[in-house]
Order: structure tokens, then sequence, then C-alpha cells
């Protein structure tokens, strides 16, 4: 049995991503990782991608979303 060819990675434009998850609001530790991937993206060339992990809907609320945007 062979290994499935998977799709090359196009590594001259990596990307990043910031995924809180909407289940409050935004604290230092969040702010370092988003800061530190921001950081990364501009010396790299790459993207940076905000997606909100909203996995847990009973603790999500649409005002944790608008303060994270």
């Amino acid at each position: 049995m062979t290994a499935p060819k998977l799709p090359q990675p196009n590594l001259a434009q990596p990307k990043f991503r910031f995924a809180p998850s909407p289940t409050g609001f935004l604290h230092i530790g969040n702010a370092r990782t988003a800061l530190f991937n921001w950081l990364t993206v501009l010396k790299s060339g790459g993207r940076y991608l905000l997606r909100l992990d909203d996995t847990d809907r009973e603790r999500s609320r649409p005002e944790y979303e608008r303060a994270i945007i």
C-alpha cells in the first residue's frame, strides 16, 4: 500500500492564525500569542488569519466575539 500524494505547502507564504474562543474577554496570554504571530507574519511575509473557535456553544457569546474583532 502506498501513501496518498498530498499537495505541497506553499512555504513562500506561511500562514499563522490566532483562534481565540469567544467564551470571555481576551487576556494577556491571548494578546501575547496574537502579537508573536503577527510579528512572525511581518518578518516572514506570510498571512495572518483570525478565526473564532466557537466550539463551546454554551459559553460563547456575541459580545465576546465583537470584543475580539
